[in-house]
């Protein structure tokens, strides 16, 4: 059964989109995995409301988290989330803007529930603001999305994803390969997975 914090029901979030199950399946399984390791900088990535770092903050309490999402209606709902949950002191930096233009460090323990439905095989929805939320800007947008996580990995830090759909999860696993980047399935419910990634190679600078 999924662990949800006492304001799970209770973020604040914007009209177009609705968090779901997944961020809590994520938020169990990276707890389970990261128990009895020594984590010092971590970011979640495509952020949303934050409910994920906030959820792993309060499970967790000595993480310290960048939140990064590209959206400015996010922006006063985070503020809100954090506040209300009284996790603000386990936060680094809140940045809105496109991820890949930011310059960021490199972190023990990344997490992100990142859109994953590929353009080519989606029905865009009327409201655009759902879309970004939804669906990838590219086609190769979650390859883009992987190779600057393991950028901004630390050398034995871990990364995880959630993503849904046999085919975008054999796309990310060829790439990984070519790539050269560590790649494992950590969970699967129906069709969502859990995605660990890593270095393999951790002689980086």
């Amino acid at each position: 059964m999924s662990k949800k914090s006492e304001q799970f029901w209770n973020y604040n979030q914007p009209d177009f989109y609705h968090f779901s199950e997944d961020s809590i399946f994520l938020v169990n399984q990276v707890l389970e995995f990261i128990e009895n390791k020594e984590i010092k900088n971590c970011a979640d990535f495509c952020s949303g409301c934050g409910i994920i770092a906030i959820e792993l903050i309060l499970k967790k309490n000595n993480l310290i988290f960048d939140i990064v999402e590209i959206q400015e209606d996010f922006k006063e709902c985070i503020k809100l989330n954090l506040e209300k949950s009284n996790t603000l002191k386990n936060i680094n930096e809140v940045f809105i803007g496109d991820l890949f233009k930011l310059k960021l460090k490199r972190y023990d323990l990344i997490v992100c529930n990142p859109p994953y439905f590929l353009p080519s095989d989606s029905r865009l929805s009327k409201i655009g603001k759902r879309n970004i939320c939804r669906i990838a800007s590219k086609d190769d947008f979650l390859e883009e999305l992987i190779r600057f996580t393991i950028e901004h990995l630390s050398s034995k830090g871990n990364a995880f994803f959630v993503l849904k759909l046999l085919k975008t999860l054999k796309l990310i696993e060829d790439f990984c390969n070519k790539e050269k980047i560590g790649f494992s399935i950590l969970a699967k419910k129906n069709e969502v997975f859990i995605l660990r990634i890593f270095h393999l190679n951790i002689n980086i600078d």
